[in-house]
């Protein structure tokens, strides 16, 4: 179902081995899945990362950016409850800033591109 919705986007995706398990969450609105989010956890208690965060194509407005904001508050807890200080996300889609921010994320460098290699 995540590769579907990432597959809409026309993005590099995910591959399912690259969302663990036992930090990789979804969140439903009224029993249908509405968005997913993973969580990596680093050997620091300083930091942990968050990818992937991506939502069904079908679903829009209220409920869904209350599931998200949900979410969020989530896996702050989630990462907080494990030790860590810090999540952390990289975009340059201004669109993603500026949901991030709502969320409660704050910048912290700009202009920064993520890259992959496969290998």
């Amino acid at each position: 179902m995540v590769d579907e919705w990432w597959g809409s986007t026309g993005e590099v995706h995910p591959l399912p081995s690259m969302m663990p398990t036992d930090s990789s969450f979804i969140a439903e609105v009224g029993g249908v899945p509405a968005l997913a989010v993973t969580v990596y956890l680093t050997n620091s208690t300083e930091v942990a990362y968050v990818e992937n965060f991506i939502g069904n194509p079908s679903l829009s407005g209220e409920s869904r950016r209350a599931a998200a904001s949900v979410l969020a508050d989530y896996i702050s807890v989630f990462a907080k409850s494990l030790g860590h200080k810090r999540l952390v996300c990289m975009t340059e889609k201004e669109s993603l800033v500026k949901r991030y921010k709502e969320l409660g994320f704050i910048p912290t460098l700009s202009g920064v591109t993520a890259l992959m290699r496969e290998t």
